[in-house]
Formats: C-alpha cells, sequence, structure tokens
C-alpha cells in the first residue's frame, strides 16, 4: 500500500510540473498575474539515486520583509520513482546589480530511503543567463536520518 501511495505521488508531482511546463508560453505574457518560476535539471539524492527533477516556485506567497520575497517551492525527481519531493517555503534575496537571486527555506520532504517524510531546510542561489531565464543550484537537508539530502542543478525559466 505504501509503494502504491508513494508512485501516485510521485505521478501527482510529475504532472504538475509538467503542467507548469506546458503552460510556460501562456504565462509569460500574464508575468504579473502569475509570478511563477519553473525549473529543470539533474538532483543527486543521499541514497546514491540520480534523476532528472523538476523544481515549481510560486513567488510573493507571504508577508514581505525589505530586501526579501517570500515564495513557495515544491522540488522532485521525475525519474527515479517512488514518492520523493520537497516542500518548502522561502525567503529570496535579490542581489541588487548582478540579478543573482539567493535564499534559504525550510519545509517537508523525503528524498531518501527508506522515503520517510520528515522536516527539511534548503538554500538556493539562481544566476541569470538570459532574461527570464538562469543557471539554478538547490541544495536540500533533511533535519534526521532518514529524510535524506539532495542537491538539485538545472536551468530556471521566470515566466
Amino acid at each position: 500500500m505504501e509503494k502504491t501511495r508513494s508512485m501516485k505521488t510521485t505521478q501527482l508531482l510529475s504532472t504538475i510540473a509538467a503542467i507548469a511546463l506546458a503552460a510556460a508560453p501562456l504565462t509569460v505574457t500574464a508575468q504579473d498575474l502569475l509570478p511563477i518560476s519553473a525549473e529543470g535539471g539533474v538532483m543527486h539524492s543521499s541514497d546514491g539515486t540520480n534523476a532528472g527533477g523538476a523544481v515549481v516556485t510560486l513567488h510573493g506567497v507571504g508577508v514581505h520583509v525589505p530586501l526579501l520575497s517570500p515564495q513557495v517551492s515544491l522540488a522532485a525527481p521525475l525519474t527515479s520513482g517512488g514518492g520523493r519531493y520537497a516542500l518548502t517555503t522561502e525567503a529570496a534575496l535579490h542581489v541588487p546589480a548582478t540579478g543573482l537571486r539567493a535564499g534559504v527555506g525550510a519545509g517537508v520532504g523525503r528524498l531518501n530511503a527508506p522515503l520517510r517524510t520528515g522536516v527539511l531546510a534548503d538554500a538556493f542561489v539562481t544566476a541569470p543567463i538570459a532574461p527570464h531565464a538562469g543557471v539554478s543550484l538547490r541544495y536540500y537537508s533533511g533535519l534526521n536520518h532518514y529524510t535524506g539530502q539532495a542537491v538539485f542543478a538545472g536551468v530556471a525559466v521566470h515566466l
């Protein structure tokens, strides 16, 4: 039963990521209405699994603090199978005159076998490479031994 639930969770997260990426052309013109970014790349987990991965981020959710922007991100490896994910609330700092975005966050997820959900923290940085696009690096670390750790590297598209 746990394996079936994990497979359904992975399918749901994969579907959400695919919809976000497919909707990119539609939302580029609605940039002010839908502040979303999507990242595609590779995720490596501490149990040795490597997988294609996606991160979808909704910007501007929460209380704004000077120099920091709140956001919510959902990360999932798309090809490693079985319910791995990280859902985090984050604070992003936009570094003036550089275009860099860097931040930290906290949330829940499961990134390591035996796939038990736990609390995790993350850190990220995105460097621009073109208008509305950047190179992204993320690090996730579980606050216990079973949640696991993961590194994500990819390309971000700001819709």
